[in-house]
């Protein structure tokens, strides 16, 4: 009974039910790779569409943390990797699969952009459904995803008395019409069939809060059999290892923290196969010049190449190269994909036309989003 929806012995048909509810809400709210504008897909004449998360995702590769607090995960990091080429074999990088099976508690670490909580959503979705249920984690685990400025917020407003990462769970699925499952909640943590996965830790501004609410973590890892995720940037390496770390007392069993490389040559072009074959399907011509087109740019421009290893910014170029031939220097790259956000700003959101969205000018959104961006530049 190793896949999701195939049944955990000892549970009742209404209980198997109530747990195949739970993952269908969780397939429909991470299917669609929505997080970012970007993603949101529009050909000539046709409706924006979400793009799909599970045929888009290229799993990164993983590097043990060596050196927390020197701002690198360790020595043998190559300039390589970064440049989206291929690394040395390296005895600190390992599989996804390798890495979350291998540990109960894992800390991700990651620049912006690097795809930590797309990583997340990604579990989500895969623990969601039998046909992609990982056969590398334990079976029938449930997964539970919270947001950690969301659950900071929480506490900071009511503190122990509203239950702590339970309660909050808790609440959450009631809100979500799952108040059945809510109740069962405690039973599948006692039983170690949850999945939590943490996301942003450094979304929680102060240190004093994001010891609260490590020390809220490490005691449930303690006390239950449960499987935790936490991400974060990298810049915070040394303080999460310090306050995380205490989670557990057997090392082979407990906590570890990995980096998540930046792409290499492979999974650049599997991540651009992937992303036309999903963008431009039905579409085999225009496919198929325009992979190739970027392809041609990555290869001849060395500051392309260098954004490519950072998915975020892959994703930016392969949606800038639909309209015109990439422009080879960094700023005019930033120009041209804040130039296309800003005019689909409004247009985004379901059943609106990008001539009626909204009554500002393109010259008012963007001295908008710069005075937004100075503000928070400035700490506003």
């Amino acid at each position: 009974m190793g896949a999701a929806g195939q049944g955990t012995p000892g549970l009742s048909i209404a209980e198997l039910e109530l747990e195949q509810r739970y993952r269908d809400f969780v397939v429909d709210s991470y299917s669609s790779a929505s997080s970012l504008g970007i993603l949101r897909w529009q050909q000539a004449g046709k409706p924006p569409r979400n793009l799909s998360r599970l045929k888009l995702f290229v799993p990164h590769a993983f590097r043990r943390l060596i050196q927390p607090g020197t701002g690198f995960p360790s020595h043998t990091t190559s300039s390589e990797t970064q440049r989206g080429e291929p690394a040395p074999q390296d005895p600190n990088v390992v599989s996804h699969e390798l890495a979350l099976k291998r540990h109960r508690c894992c800390l991700l670490l990651g620049a912006p952009g690097a795809g930590k909580s797309e990583i997340t959503r990604w579990l989500a979705l895969l623990l969601g459904a039998a046909d992609t249920y990982p056969k590398w984690l334990p079976p029938e685990l449930l997964p539970i995803r919270i947001e950690l400025s969301a659950l900071d917020e929480d506490d900071r407003n009511g503190g122990d008395a509203l239950g702590g990462i339970i309660g909050y769970t808790q609440r959450s699925l009631t809100a979500n019409g799952m108040s059945s499952l809510a109740s069962r909640l405690p039973m599948l943590v006692e039983a170690g069939r949850i999945l939590f996965l943490f996301d942003g830790m450094d979304g929680v501004r102060s240190s004093a809060r994001r010891e609260r609410l490590a020390g809220m973590i490490r005691t449930l890892y303690r006390t239950t059999p449960c499987r935790v995720i936490v991400t974060s940037r990298l810049a915070l390496d040394e303080e999460l290892m310090g306050i995380l770390s205490p989670a557990v007392s057997d090392v082979s069993d407990g906590f570890a923290a990995y980096y998540l490389e930046p792409f290499d040559a492979p999974r650049i072009s599997q991540y651009l196969d992937k992303w036309h074959q999903e963008a431009l399907s039905g579409h085999e011509a225009k496919r198929s010049a325009r992979l190739e087109r970027l392809r041609r740019s990555l290869e001849e421009s060395h500051t392309l190449r260098d954004l490519a290893a950072n998915p975020l910014l892959l994703t930016l170029l392969c949606a800038l190269n639909q309209h015109h031939e990439l422009p080879r220097r960094r700023h005019r790259i930033f120009a041209e994909a804040a130039r296309l956000m800003i005019r689909d700003w409004g247009a985004q959101k379901e059943g609106l036309r990008r001539d009626n969205a909204d009554s500002l000018g393109y010259e008012d959104k963007q001295r908008f989003l710069e005075e937004l961006a100075w503000g928070m530049h400035q700490g506003r």
